[in-house]
């Protein structure tokens, strides 16, 4: 998780992502879904509010110097702009997300084909969800900067050959709210950081 993915295999990956998507927006994974949890699912973004409210504050104190300058005077607002951007992504077509789409759930062969783990977190939701999440915590930030329009272009061709349209313009729109949110992750999980070392310690 902390090398991320090299170009090839992030090309692979959002390939892959688009046939995990067209599956979904093409069997009708949208609002109305019966057994999976939609995005605003308010158990989901009560346990990550109360867990970004209880960690926020050590992840802060730990991780300072490597922080942004922008977002410590922010940090403060993320659990009630968590729901704020859940409610925008919601607004938008919907299909079967992975919800945990990161390096260090994707393994990859010797042939370059990917196989992905941890299903625990499937929800219903926007496809740009998944690939912002990937993007945004799974690459170096040098090589997204340089190669981000072509994996996001590997990850429409795909759909596009799958028969899936999409609007690209409203995709992007979720993409960008999608990477703010899951910024939630790394501020939950830095705050945890120190109680699982002590655990191990112990």
């Amino acid at each position: 998780q902390l090398a991320g993915c090299n170009l090839e295999q992030a090309l692979t990956a959002a390939k892959d992502l688009a046939r995990l998507h067209a599956f979904g927006y093409k069997t009708g994974w949208q609002h109305e879904s019966t057994w999976i949890r939609p995005l605003i699912d308010e158990q989901l973004r009560k346990t990550g509010e109360e867990s970004l409210r209880v960690h926020l504050p050590e992840s802060m104190k730990l991780y300072e110097a490597v922080c942004p300058d922008w977002l410590a005077p922010n940090a403060e607002r993320y659990p009630d702009l968590a729901y704020e951007f859940t409610d925008k992504m919601h607004k938008y077509p919907h299909t079967l997300i992975h919800g945990d789409f990161r390096a260090d759930n994707l393994v990859f062969n010797q042939t370059g084909h990917m196989t992905l783990l941890d299903w625990q977190l499937v929800f219903s939701a926007p496809g740009a969800y998944d690939l912002g999440y990937f993007m945004s915590q799974s690459l170096d930030t040098d090589l997204r900067r340089e190669h981000g329009d072509s994996i996001l272009n590997a990850y429409f061709d795909e759909l596009e050959q799958l028969g899936v349209e999409v609007n690209q313009r409203e995709f992007m729109e979720v993409f960008r709210l999608a990477t703010a949110y899951c910024l939630i992750y790394p501020l939950i999980g830095g705050g945890r950081s120190e109680e699982h070392t002590s655990e191990l310690q112990s």
